[in-house]
């Protein structure tokens, strides 16, 4: 027995010996891969808090920077406003001397001189500390990573940062001057009895910025000459940070951003003085012998919103005093009337014009190009950036790309070319082959994504299917009142991804299908992340969402789901409230829920289940967004008018609210949908928006929107982008409803159309992970939106007023449309819905 066992092993060794390889190579790959599967999640989690990091940093930054323009302002301005006082020349004025025409002359110079110094002190202000403090706050991060190695110390920030005092002082006074001589040049064309249309003024103050902008030392091309001391007391790093100052401002991109600025303020000048032409019309009616009938219908007219003040004049003697108010306001006085203005400075309004200097700084600081600038200028100098880039040189470059890829949504897409970063970089090799480098990375990476990425991807596939789904069941129930729909697709999102993790076998497939997500550890590892990211809170926007977990007494949850919802999804999401011992009880527990519901929707949902809803049930998930956003550029409620509202079949809903704004808003039409899109942002970073979807005439809403659950928001930011670069500055003229939305929907038919059905049955539900016996009852979804013209400035704005077009396109949702308010740093869908009649809240 023994011989023939050992004859056996002896014919077979070989196979025995290979056998023994393969298993044992296998066991060792087997640790290989586990090995570098820790070291690939150790490595995962160190760069996705390093992006995290950098990101604060850079928003700290960007506070820090809005913060000093905004306080530095005042001070520019009531020195430019002190040197180019009129208040002297208007009091003379008033006691009719016999020089007065000499006076006049005098006025007319200095009026004009004094609002376009204000225009390119602010723009020049806001372009050199963006750069400034930008570059430092590059150094300041290398600072943060490096600590053994802190080079930018407290004296050298001061030094730094104090050399704009150069441009408080002689640079504005040099400012000043260039700008008076070739205003002074200009003026002289123009006799104080011409009289002047809005268009002719538009061109008067393009002559001006023409004559400026062909000086030897224009401010807009030599703008450190004016900002920054020719010579400073400077250590080595302080040497370097000054020449590299001096290259970034001396560039051709910032050129073009200050002139963009320039141009963008003379537009908000011409804007206020559009209001005084509004108002002179009837009286310029009369002056030109027209009957008092003819000028009552002038008036009618302007009433009814079809006037056009491009046919009124004005005389450059009572132009004066309005221009010269416009920048007296920046001091906090009047205007003042002069003679001979006929009264037309009386109606100069504070509340309407507010500070001038205030509000070219505000709309500056709103425009990508300057938002662009501050991103491109902390990315070239962030040294941290390079140092994280050589070890993705090296192997190690999945991460970069996200991080890249985020910041950049983050800042508002401001992706420069490899051509723009060097020619901001410091002119040497070794800034440029990082810049470049940066660039090569990125290109080569701009495929990979992370995991938290193919959530948000997945989020966004779910929002475009529900909404859909949604759309055909309102279309279709008769018990309907209202067509209008709000919904909030990432709130449902969350709530069926936190189903997941009790859920098993075949739930747990139909969950992620729906969910569009590969397995359920990609939730578990990423939710709380996900939902810390997106949410906001700003002075100009505000998103918090909450989840929250209610179980009745009775019920018993499993401990390693509790475990697992404090580890990976937030220690304070379970509760334990009593739904059924008494109704006392049950009622208790009701006020609880939606106290907590009111609370975090800020008192906009108050009711959000009934008590019924607790009746006989065992467990109860919640899921809230809540969302308030102040538009970027803002509608004027003064031209909200009453206007028809169609139907689908071309009949008149009614009049409604419609709003009104012309500015430069991204816009396009889509040929694969039959519709137009515009997007309208919401605060300063633009990082949220509103896409409203308004069909062809004659094209149906649903087949829009079912057309647009094959769309990616990828591609429809894209088709954007492109037509904001074919047409840049290119204005819309938008008219968009007031409206007002409040929706009460039970989901669960809509989820078990979509393919959430094992789920829906007490026979088929695998919930056991989570507690035994239950089952998804229903899925309530409550919410509300109003839209208005509020928003974080006092007017609306408009697009840079040389640019020669011709009429703007038109977005008139006087019909049926959708929307959807997305945030694009993410592509996530926060909430959709449908308008069909915005009477019918």
């Amino acid at each position: 027995m023994l011989a023939a066992i050992k004859n056996f092993f002896t014919r077979h060794r070989r196979k025995f010996v290979v056998t023994g390889i393969v298993l044992g190579s296998g066991v060792f790959l087997i640790k290989i891969i586990q090995y570098k599967l820790r070291e690939f999640q150790e490595r995962q989690a160190k760069e996705i808090a390093e992006r995290f990091k950098r990101m604060q940093h850079y928003e700290s930054t960007e506070r820090t920077c809005n913060q000093t323009i905004v306080g530095l302002a005042p001070t520019v301005s009531e020195k430019a406003l002190k040197n180019l006082g009129t208040a002297e020349i208007l009091e003379k004025l008033r006691s009719n001397p016999d020089n007065k025409l000499e006076l006049w002359e005098e006025l007319k110079i200095l009026a004009f001189a004094r609002i376009v110094t204000l225009v390119y002190a602010s723009s020049m202000l806001a372009v050199t500390l963006k750069t400034q403090i930008n570059l430092l706050g590059g150094y300041l991060y290398k600072d943060t990573v490096e600590q053994d190695d802190k080079q930018v110390t407290v004296d050298i920030q001061t030094t730094y940062l104090s050399m704009i005092q150069h441009f408080m002082g002689d640079g504005l006074d040099e400012l000043m001057d260039t700008i008076r001589k070739n205003v002074t040049t200009v003026m002289q064309r123009y006799s104080l009895k011409q009289q002047l249309t809005l268009a002719d003024a538009e061109t008067l103050f393009w002559s001006i910025q023409v004559a400026l902008s062909s000086e030897d030392n224009s401010p807009t091309k030599c703008i450190a000459s004016y900002t920054l001391p020719k010579e400073i007391n400077r250590s080595d790093l302080l040497s370097k940070m000054y020449d590299e100052t001096l290259d970034v401002l001396e560039s051709a991109e910032v050129s073009d951003v200050c002139l963009s600025n320039i141009s963008n303020g003379f537009s908000l000048i011409v804007d206020k003085l559009a209001e005084y032409y509004a108002e002179a019309e009837p009286a310029a009616t009369q002056q030109n012998g027209a009957s008092t009938k003819a000028a009552l219908n002038v008036v009618a007219a302007a009433d009814c919103g079809v006037s056009n003040i491009n046919n009124i004049k004005i005389s450059l003697a009572k132009l004066i005093p309005i221009v010269n108010g416009l920048s007296s306001k920046a001091l906090g006085s009047s205007a003042g009337g002069a003679p001979g203005t006929n009264g037309l400075t009386n109606g100069f309004d504070q509340h309407r014009n507010g500070d001038m200097m205030a509000s070219l700084v505000a709309r500056f600081m709103q425009t990508e190009k300057l938002k662009t600038l501050g991103v491109n200028v902390y990315e070239t100098f962030c040294h941290a950036v390079r140092n994280l880039l050589i070890a993705a040189a090296v192997g190690t470059s999945y991460y970069s790309c996200s991080i890249w890829c985020v910041i950049n949504r983050d800042y508002g897409e401001a992706i420069a070319t490899d051509r723009e970063r060097c020619t901001m970089a410091r002119k040497g090799d070794g800034l440029v082959r990082w810049t470049i480098v940066l660039g090569l990375i990125c290109a080569v990476m701009s495929q990979q994504s992370t995991v938290s990425q193919k959530l948000y991807e997945g989020s966004q596939k779910f929002a475009l299917n529900f909404f859909k789904k949604i759309s055909e069941f309102v279309d279709s129930d008769p018990s309907v009142t209202t067509t209008n729909i709000i919904i909030s697709p990432l709130s449902v999102w969350t709530l069926l991804a936190l189903l997941t993790e009790g859920a098993d076998g075949k739930t747990l497939r139909e969950l992620l299908d729906v969910l569009n997500v590969d397995n359920q550890n990609d939730i578990k590892y990423n939710f709380k992340n996900l939902i810390d990211t997106i949410n906001v809170n700003t002075s100009e926007v505000e998103i918090s969402s909450l989840q929250l977990i209610f179980t009745d007494i009775t019920q018993q949850r499993q401990q390693a789901f509790d475990n697992s919802i404090v580890q990976f999804y937030g220690q304070d999401l379970l509760r334990s409230l009593d739904f059924n011992s008494s109704p006392q009880a049950r009622k208790s527990s009701y006020e609880t829920i939606n106290g907590i519901v009111s609370n975090a929707t800020k008192g906009q949902i108050e009711k959000a289940i009934h008590p019924s809803d607790l009746k006989d049930a065992k467990m109860l998930i919640l899921s809230v967004l809540f969302f308030k956003g102040d538009w970027t550029l803002p509608f004027n409620r003064s031209q909200t008018v009453d206007t028809p509202f169609l139907n689908e079949n071309d009949v008149t809903v009614g009049p409604v609210p419609m709003m009104y704004s012309k500015a430069v808003f991204p816009f396009a039409a889509f040929r694969e949908l039959e519709a137009q899109i515009v997007e309208l942002p919401y605060g300063s970073d633009r990082h949220l928006s509103m896409m409203v979807i308004l069909p062809r005439k004659g094209v149906f809403l649903k087949d829009v929107i079912g057309r647009l659950a094959n769309f990616s928001m990828q591609t429809i930011y894209q088709e954007l982008r492109t037509a904001a670069e074919e047409y840049e500055d290119d204005e819309v003229e938008v008219y968009l409803p007031r409206f007002e939305i409040t929706a009460d929907y039970k989901l669960k038919a809509p989820l078990f159309d979509m393919g959430v059905k094992a789920a829906m049955s007490k026979e088929t539900a695998q919930f056991d992970r989570m507690a035994n016996g239950i089952f998804l009852g229903d899925i309530v979804q409550k919410a509300r939106i109003v839209v208005n013209e509020e928003g974080t400035t006092a007017s609306a704005s408009t697009a840079a007023i040389f640019a020669n077009k011709a009429t703007p396109p038109r977005f008139f949702a006087n019909r049926p449309f959708a929307f959807l308010i997305v945030d694009k740093r993410f592509d996530v869908i926060l909430f959709m819905g449908q308008v069909k009649n915005p009477l019918a809240v």
